[in-house]
């Protein structure tokens, strides 16, 4: 018996069914036409992702050049996606796969924007807000997650999330998040 997954356009945000086995291999929206890698995450739960071939919208392309971007999150596909992705559109990233990680990147490198996971060994991405919410020099934040729970959501807004994010998002909305986020250190 076949085993399919349902993944979205990163651009159109139709939804589109295909066999598993396709994973690893380039595909076209249905709806429009962008060609897409569909790569299925480590977590069962946490669903596909999708890596452009090209990305859809230029505009975004060399406004932020050069901004430093930490990624903390303990998915290897996910954290290497994402890296790849904002690595494309000119962005510096730096890497964590824990929150301990990402705290210390914090303090030693200085990032203009995190991308944080919100559970993660060892620390999650909460405690990590929680710690620099009076750090003189702490970035805006992204909240990314698996879960779909409201009063997460809540509290990392409370505590300054520039945004939050569920697992699988379309890559356009993670790129008006990161732009958005990069203006507030303009």
């Amino acid at each position: 018996m076949q085993r399919f997954m349902h993944i979205r356009c990163p651009h159109c945000d139709a939804r589109v069914k295909a066999p598993i086995e396709i994973s690893g291999q380039s595909r076209n929206c249905p709806g429009c036409s962008l060609r897409f890698v569909v790569q299925r995450t480590a977590p069962e739960d946490a669903g596909p992702i999708l890596l452009f071939d090209h990305l859809p919208d230029s505009s975004y392309v060399g406004r932020e050049e050069g901004k430093l971007i930490l990624v903390a999150d303990d998915d290897h596909n996910w954290n290497d996606s994402l890296r790849s992705v904002l690595e494309r559109r000119g962005y510096r990233v730096i890497q964590a796969a824990d929150g301990v990680q990402a705290r210390e990147m914090v303090h030693q490198e200085r990032p203009d924007l995190m991308i944080l996971d919100m559970r993660m060994p060892r620390l999650g991405g909460l405690p990590v807000m929680e710690h620099l919410q009076n750090h003189p020099h702490a970035p805006p934040i992204i909240m990314i997650t698996a879960d779909d729970g409201s009063k997460h959501k809540a509290y990392a807004e409370n505590l300054g999330a520039v945004d939050f994010l569920r697992k699988p998002f379309p890559m356009g909305k993670l790129l008006e998040s990161v732009e958005r986020g990069l203006g507030l250190r303009a």
